[in-house]
């Protein structure tokens, strides 16, 4: 049988959330059975603040990248198909016909990222409807019209981290779909936690994050004031990409006096590799609705560095706050977080518990074949 040719389409290849979960599917697909290509909607070097990551990673991979500005060509009609036009009123080709064609050498196309469909659906045939895909990575809860320019009429593959439960409100604007799921999750290779609390004497606080508006952070600055009062053997080590100064988080640092314990550290290439080599305490991070707010929070737990979180999406599952214990409330912050740098047991006991969910519930491995089946699904 012949491999089943794979076109994943993205934006870019930006260190966004997209663009990793991308290459994790791009990792995971069974090779022997799968090729994989991409088309970029954007050319490299497209912006003067991010910078192209995953492409190398991607043909580190064997997988072949394609823009589709090099592909999108003006197509001047023939002589021949001019003259048949004006004498017997025969249709020109489409004005898109070398995308299509591009688009027709591939026996499935999978979008990652709802908000890439706008761009292609011109260039889309019916026969193109009937292998694609696609992977949204935004929800109706984030933003209620997240679906505006789909047809809600035709029928859709999607694939996403939501449940059964999810699905029903997240797609109800639909008349026809199948859904394939698909959570956030990677290959995880160490078999048991790389961290080992340290002994040190300055006690010392991770917290990974860009430095921004999308991203606050004052509420970690604030709770850390009122741990550094209870604990003043520590200090906050923010790792991320932003000026402090210009982002204005400087000011709240230099108001609340911690310019000597709070210490911006930068964007950092390897997150999880800098994590243990700075022997951290503890890890701070965003939470929403109880879980990880991204990617950063399960590969911290992949090598079992405990953390807490501020839950930005409000807490709904008492189960999983066993597992990631989240809070909105500076005090109940600075508590949680003086008990775990102090209680051994207890930061040792909630590195195991999140390591071992997230090994049973982020490994690609336990997902991919029910992506790769539905791929094969469209196949004739």
């Amino acid at each position: 049988m012949s491999k089943i040719n794979v076109l994943l389409v993205v934006s870019e290849f930006y260190q966004s959330g997209t663009s990793r979960f991308t290459y994790e599917i791009d990792s995971a697909l069974n090779k022997k059975e799968f090729i994989t290509s991409i088309i970029s909607l954007n050319p490299l070097n497209n912006s003067h603040q991010w910078i192209d990551h995953y492409n190398f990673k991607h043909e580190e991979l064997g997988t072949k990248l394609y823009f589709i500005q090099d592909i999108n060509k003006p197509f001047t009609p023939s002589l021949n198909q001019r003259v048949k036009r004006k004498l017997f009123g025969t249709q020109l080709p489409n004005v898109w016909k070398n995308v299509v064609d591009f688009l027709d050498q591939f026996d499935v196309i999978s979008v990652m990222g709802e908000y890439n469909y706008p761009y292609i659906k011109k260039y889309l045939t019916d026969s193109h409807r009937k292998k694609l895909f696609i992977h949204p990575q935004n929800s109706v809860y984030q933003k209620a019209d997240n679906y505006s320019s789909f047809e809600k009429a035709l029928s859709f593959n999607f694939v996403s981290a939501f449940t059964k439960k999810d699905t029903l409100f997240e797609f109800k604007e639909f008349e026809f779909y199948k859904h394939t799921y698909l959570p956030l999750s990677f290959k995880i290779a160490n078999d048991k936690p790389l961290w080992r609390k340290p002994k040190n004497k300055v006690k010392k606080i991770g917290l990974f994050s860009r430095l921004g508006r999308s991203k606050p952070i004052d509420s970690f600055i604030y709770s850390f004031q009122i741990l550094s009062n209870h604990l003043p053997n520590v200090e906050l080590h923010i790792f991320g990409s932003g000026d402090p100064e210009e982002e204005g988080v400087l000011r709240y640092v230099q108001q609340l006096n911690l310019q000597d314990k709070i210490k911006f550290r930068g964007h950092q290439e390897k997150m999880v590799e800098t994590a243990l080599h700075e022997k951290l305490d503890l890890v701070w991070l965003h939470g929403y609705h109880s879980l990880p707010g991204g990617w950063a929070g399960y590969d911290i737990a992949s090598v079992g560095i405990p953390q807490v979180f501020w839950d930005f999406g409000g807490t709904e599952s008492d189960e999983l706050n066993q597992v990631f214990p989240m809070t909105n409330n500076v005090e109940s912050m600075a508590a949680l977080s003086k008990e775990l740098i102090e209680n051994d047991v207890e930061a040792i006991k909630l590195s195991n518990i999140q390591f071992d969910y997230t090994v049973q519930n982020q490994e690609i491995r336990n997902y991919i074949v029910e992506l790769e089946n539905a791929y094969k699904s469209v196949v004739k």
